[in-house]
């Protein structure tokens, strides 16, 4: 009896920890994903900076289009560029070489710097 009490509640446990897919962690390429996001944080560097819009006097927002487009707004400069969605959650943008990490949840952006410091960008969805 106790083997069978063991055993239910080992597979109890087993059953409860295994991590269901995150329906709100979705793919860039999905169609929840096209929207304007605006800039909230930036983490990172070598000696930990904590960059937000009040510290650093301006704002930004990053609109990605279904057409892979990505328009970028800081402050009063934009510009224009491409973007593309690689596996294992990697973004690359036409102007910079680097390719960056991301996750998407919910309303929530972050962009990942695997180099250069692992820089981390937050943004959330803009209404």
């Amino acid at each position: 009896m106790k083997n069978l009490i063991l055993f239910i509640l080992l597979a109890l446990a087993i059953v409860t920890s295994c991590k269901k897919t995150d329906k709100q962690s979705r793919n860039l390429t999905e169609s929840t994903f096209p929207g304007s996001y605006r800039w909230v944080l930036t983490t990172g560097g070598i000696y930990e900076h904590h960059l937000t819009p009040a510290t650093e006097g301006y704002n930004m927002t990053y609109t990605f289009n279904s057409d892979s487009t990505l328009i970028i707004v800081q402050g009063s400069n934009s510009n224009s560029q491409h973007y593309s969605v690689g596996t294992g959650n990697s973004i690359t943008f036409s102007t910079s070489a680097e390719k960056f990490t991301y996750n998407h949840h919910q309303d929530t952006l972050e962009l990942i710097a695997p180099c250069c410091d692992m820089y981390n960008y937050t943004f959330v969805r803009l209404p």
